[in-house]
């Protein structure tokens, strides 16, 4: 009874985070970026790091807690993944398997990507993330076709991703994924365990093994420590002696409870950290509304201001740019005065909760105060930077004199 009722919440839940929370993933794994960017310039900045904190800590509190809950329920690549094999499997008709030498090799593959992207794109910055991102791809798939020609490698890579997912169940999860790689390093602290008794009663039937779509191997375990496990609550569903539990703390607990309470831990975490993180921000700077801010150069007001080379004097006005960040049509409204760009005000965009709000508040601060497009952009935010700055270049090239 339980089987059916755990795939049918489980699906449903899967459902609902890849519509809502879509791009957690993405989001906490550039929060990750924007941590460990901050550490390696030894510059920790809190108000800057509360916009990268909110998916983060919401995604590693719960592992602590649960394991990889996050993994195996509100991922929405993860669930892309179950969805494609879901349906691979019923036209296709059989699985697909790997030998158990062969998949136990693949699984240290995303450990060798997590210190690739570490050593050579996050440090040395060899290669420019956000071409290469399979996620980053995935996130901006709604956007496809014309976003394919903007970075077409980072397509190419998500679409043998998908073809791998096809085939093989949880294709990315197990071999490749980044950031399940750091999870399940983590998700070997975690409360919540799963035991299996091993006994007499035990059939060694082995459906707990040939269930697990991480293909852990259950066979004479007493107690699940893999960092692979993402908590899908397969193996107790499918076991016909009942003889896997899930244990919080040394105490046996109901897998309804289970569910409700993780599912319920990372909503409020989530929910907690972005209010905290959109309190942090909105002291930083004042909005009218949670899409609109306007930045003001009050040095316009008299000639003692920023000087500025002869070729980039504009003539005065207010122009409008759009460009594109994380999403299309980007827009600002740009107002000159005295030939300085005096201010900056994003007229309106799409661009994500928790990738928008630093840039906003830095970005038009930064192109005010120096008088210049060449400014550094928002780690963790690179795309919806670069939207704003070629926003006001496309605003400026209207006000060249």
């Amino acid at each position: 009874m339980w089987t059916k009722k755990n795939t049918i919440l489980r699906t449903v839940v899967k459902i609902l985070s890849f519509i809502l929370v879509s791009e957690m993933f993405s989001r906490a794994f550039d929060g990750l970026k924007a941590i460990y960017g901050m550490l390696l310039i030894q510059s920790l900045n809190i108000t800057k790091l509360s916009i990268s904190l909110s998916p983060i800590i919401s995604v590693v509190f719960l592992c602590i807690l649960f394991g990889r809950f996050f993994c195996g329920w509100f991922c929405a690549f993860g669930s892309l993944n179950d969805f494609l094999y879901l349906i691979s499997s019923k036209v296709f008709g059989k699985r697909f398997t790997i030998s158990p030498l062969a998949d136990a090799l693949l699984k240290y593959l995303k450990y060798a990507i997590l210190l690739f992207i570490f050593g050579f794109v996050w440090t040395l910055k060899l290669l420019p993330s956000e071409n290469y991102s399979p996620w980053l791809a995935f996130d901006q798939i709604t956007q496809a076709p014309g976003i394919f020609f903007v970075r077409p490698a980072a397509y190419i890579l998500l679409l043998l991703i998908l073809i791998g997912s096809m085939f093989v169940e949880r294709f990315f999860c197990k071999y490749l994924c980044p950031l399940g790689a750091v999870l399940s390093i983590i998700s070997r602290l975690r409360f919540v365990e799963i035991s299996k008794q091993v006994s007499s009663n035990c059939s060694s039937c082995s459906v707990c093994k040939s269930k697990c779509p991480m293909n852990i191997n259950l066979d004479d375990m007493e107690q699940q420590k893999s960092g692979e496990c993402i908590d899908c609550l397969k193996c107790i569903d499918y076991c016909p002696k009942d003889n896997i539990k899930i244990h919080f703390l040394c105490r046996n607990i109901t897998r309804s409870k289970y569910i409700t309470f993780a599912a319920l831990t990372i909503i409020f975490s989530y929910l907690s950290s972005s209010y905290i993180s959109s309190y942090a921000n909105a002291k930083g700077y004042s909005v009218s509304n949670p899409y609109t801010a306007s930045y003001t150069d009050n040095t316009c007001q008299s000639d003692s201001g920023i000087d500025i080379p002869e070729e980039l004097t504009y003539k005065d006005g207010v122009f409008k740019g759009v460009s594109r960040g994380r999403r299309k049509n980007l827009t600002v409204l740009v107002k000159v005065k005295n030939g300085r760009v005096s201010e900056i005000e994003i007229l309106s965009h799409k661009e994500s909760r928790g990738y928008y709000e630093e840039p906003f508040r830095t970005i038009p601060k930064k192109i005010i105060s120096s008088q210049s497009l060449d400014v550094d952009v928002v780690s963790g935010a690179t795309l919806t930077s670069n939207g704003i700055i070629n926003a006001v270049k496309d605003a400026l090239s209207n006000a060249k004199e």
